[in-house]
């Protein structure tokens, strides 16, 4: 049984979280944001039986010289205005005192199954996602935060896409196209 088959037969409900040293946000087709929130307009028929979960990342920097002395604490809170939210956090551990000279990235994944366990309102009627992070332990700032829908392979070729304003919609999977489109604007 591959992996992947495994995790969504056997364990569909679980998310991943992951921190490591660093300063940008992976190459995939974000939909970011500089500072401690994103925000974005789903598109009609998000929650089809293709999706799969949520990935968010976001970069931090605490401040320079700063010694974490206990555990620490990343949280995401997702909100949406047409429902209730929930909130994800992680919890890191050291031992000893430890200064902490770079920036870390924080990947996390929420899957399907956190999107539609609220039996009082249907997420398929989400039509906005806002999606905050903060940190405790530690004097930090973040820097920058990303969302991306993830689907199964789609056999049917459709492409889901962000909405950013009522007449402009993006592909999250081809956002550099966005970024062209705005160098040419200016």
């Amino acid at each position: 049984m591959a992996l992947e088959t495994l995790h969504q037969e056997l364990f569909p409900e679980i998310g991943y979280s992951i921190v490591i040293p660093g300063s940008r946000i992976p190459k995939w087709r974000w939909h970011e944001n500089m500072g401690a929130s994103v925000s974005a307009t789903l598109p009609p028929h998000w929650l089809d039986n293709n999706f799969s979960g949520v990935a968010l990342c976001a970069v931090f920097a605490l401040e320079e010289g700063e010694t974490i002395q206990r555990p620490g604490e990343i949280r995401c809170n997702f909100e949406c205005r047409e429902g209730p939210y929930f909130s994800h956090s992680i919890t890191w551990t050291h031992s000893g005192d430890r200064v902490v000279e770079t920036d870390h990235v924080c990947m996390m994944y929420q899957p399907r199954t956190q999107f539609v366990k609220s039996k009082s309102t249907h997420a398929s009627v989400f039509k906005h996602i806002k999606v905050s992070f903060s940190l405790s332990g530690a004097s930090h700032e973040v820097k920058k935060s990303a969302i991306r829908l993830m689907y199964a392979p789609n056999t049917s070729g459709n492409k889901r896409k962000f909405l950013a304003a009522p007449n402009t919609d993006i592909d999250f999977r081809d956002t550099h196209i966005l970024n062209k489109k705005k160098k040419k604007e200016e």
